[in-house]
């Protein structure tokens, strides 16, 4: 992926069910070294992880973001982040979430 030259970007990932997780709809940038994920939905959580696409997350090893929270990770650009980058994947513990991301990059 390139560098945005944007400050911060914003995507989805749209998760339809519990149990099918997703990528996001657009992936880190060469540049980008702090995600922001928000769960928009009151009542279920969502999970990030890095798994295979449609396949489920496990509550217990994945990071869970309880409804209406978000959560601030801090990535590295592209020469400091771990190789597993691009596998990040989005799966709720019940119902259909279409999470929020935001990737603020460095200038």
């Amino acid at each position: 992926m390139a560098d945005s030259f944007k400050l911060v970007d914003a995507t989805t990932a749209s998760v339809a069910a519990s149990g099918t997780s997703v990528a996001p709809t657009q992936t880190l940038f060469d540049n980008t070294h702090t995600m922001v994920i928000l769960n928009p939905d009151s009542t279920n959580t969502v999970l990030f992880d890095y798994g295979t696409p449609g396949g489920a997350l496990d509550p217990a090893t994945s990071v869970n973001i309880l409804p209406k929270t978000s959560v601030s990770i801090a990535c590295g650009t592209l020469g400091q982040r771990p190789t597993i980058g691009d596998d990040m994947r989005f799966d709720t513990t019940a119902g259909a979430i279409d999470v929020r991301i935001f990737y603020v990059n460095g200038v």
